[in-house]
């Protein structure tokens, strides 16, 4: 779980700083990227969490209704590598 946290809060972190290659997304912004990806990329329970701790933002259009949708719990989906074995 711990790891999960880490995952989602890096995301958010490296989407919203500045770089040298591209400017910096606002919040809300970052936020619907992360809901975009809750289930599949991230853990969708953390993405939640972190929704909650940020109130101020704005909620995309794609925020599951409280309580969290089930569908998005569960265990990490595997992801394969096209060629590779």
């Amino acid at each position: 779980m711990l790891a999960r946290i880490a995952h989602v809060a890096d995301a958010f972190d490296a989407m919203t700083s500045a770089r040298a290659y591209r400017p910096a997304r606002g919040s809300g912004e970052a936020l619907a990227e992360l809901w975009s990806c809750a289930g599949a990329q991230f853990d969708a329970e953390v993405v939640q969490a972190l929704a909650r701790a940020l109130p101020n933002m704005s909620a995309p259009a794609a925020t599951p209704a409280t309580p969290l949708d089930p569908t998005l719990i569960g265990a990490p989906r595997r992801i394969s590598l096209v060629g590779r074995t």
